[in-house]
């Protein structure tokens, strides 16, 4: 079984273990520009974290948690993810039976 990571804010866990993640058009950095939806995910936790240190954290202001769910990617077509080895884009979406949260990161004191 293929496995990769999703990381979100505590705030939307219940929505995603309801409805699965669904593709989003949003700005992330200089590739996701906003033109494509799609739902990004991590090779592994190791990654994720790295992430979560380097810059995902300061996207995530006002939080003082970042939650990983494992995702099931088995039959899933992922793009790498110019921007970040280890890094996916899934552009259908991926239905709730197979997410788990599997990690809390803590990501300090709130702003």
């Amino acid at each position: 079984m293929a496995i990769h990571y999703h990381l979100t804010t505590p705030d939307k866990v219940e929505q995603i273990e309801k409805n699965g993640l669904q593709p989003r058009i949003e700005k992330r950095g200089v590739y996701a520009d906003g033109s494509k939806p799609g739902i990004y995910l991590f090779s592994d936790l190791i990654t994720a974290d790295d992430a979560l240190t380097n810059w995902l954290a300061d996207e995530m202001t006002g939080y003082t948690q970042a939650v990983a769910f494992a995702v099931n990617t088995d039959g899933i077509p992922l793009e790498d993810d110019p921007e970040l080895a280890g890094s996916f884009i899934a552009r259908q979406p991926i239905s709730p039976e197979r997410l788990s949260v599997v990690k809390t990161f803590d990501l300090g004191e709130e702003d």
